[in-house]
């Protein structure tokens, strides 16, 4: 059995209880695909890739990669004290634009480190790193396409330079980007972690027929509206976890 890669942010994530599982996850059960899980709530894109790296042996000709991508302002640092690289999401809210650097939790030693200089270093030159990064990425993506693996992902924020980042792989797309877009359509209630409860069905369904099914032979960028969704769709649950 062929498997489905999926890697990604917290948009990667639900809670699972009942029949809810993300949308990735209705995807793969369609597709008859081994659904392999390689997400976590707060991962930048430079963590993200390195999940893949680290996973590269495991995928095969015929496999898909699906990526949930995190926002482009996003880095990660390296904790001295704890000798690990952490994401700066607990520095600074994308979604809310609000820098979080005061907060009691943090201490002088990220301050003396320069890892605020780091995080204002992401703001302030987000193309230029973004544009190294991605670079790195697509070409990871030319040697997984040239290995048979179809590659589908999602960016959680669209920038109007974001469309020339990869070269290889289909973007799925949302206008204004997938976060401001589940907002906008009331999808992002924070019921089932970020999301709208009962909306990964839907999600799956518009995501398969928007694409034939994950084809290989879709178009380079698929756009989805409003307009494309079935509300039929919608899972209505009996309870959270």
């Amino acid at each position: 059995m062929n498997k489905f890669h999926h890697f990604g942010d917290s948009y990667a994530t639900v809670k699972y209880y009942d029949d809810n599982k993300h949308f990735c996850h209705h995807i793969a059960n369609s597709l008859r695909y081994s659904y392999c899980f390689n997400g976590f709530g707060g991962l930048s894109n430079e963590l993200i890739f390195t999940r893949i790296l680290s996973n590269l042996g495991s995928m095969v000709d015929g496999d898909i990669l699906f990526i949930n991508f995190s926002y482009l302002a996003r880095g990660c640092y390296y904790d001295r004290k704890n000798k690990e690289i952490k994401s700066t999401n607990t520095l600074y809210n994308e979604m809310y634009n609000n820098k979080i650097f005061n907060k009691k939790i943090y201490n002088k030693e990220i301050i003396n480190e320069g890892v605020v200089d780091l995080v204002n270093y992401y703001l302030t030159n987000t193309i230029d790193y973004n544009v190294r990064l991605f670079t790195l990425i697509d070409n990871v993506f030319k040697f997984l396409f040239e290995k048979g693996i179809n590659i589908f992902y999602i960016f959680v924020e669209e920038i109007d330079w974001s469309d020339g980042l990869l070269n290889y792989g289909v973007n799925i797309s949302f206008k204004d980007g997938f976060g401001n877009w589940l907002v906008k359509n009331n999808f992002h209630k924070e019921e089932d972690i970020h999301y709208t409860v009962g909306i990964q069905p839907m999600l799956c369904d518009v995501i398969l027929r928007k694409t034939n099914y994950l084809s290989k032979d879709c178009s380079k960028k698929i756009k989805i509206d409003i307009e494309d969704l079935d509300y039929s769709k919608i899972l209505k649950p009996t309870k959270l976890l």
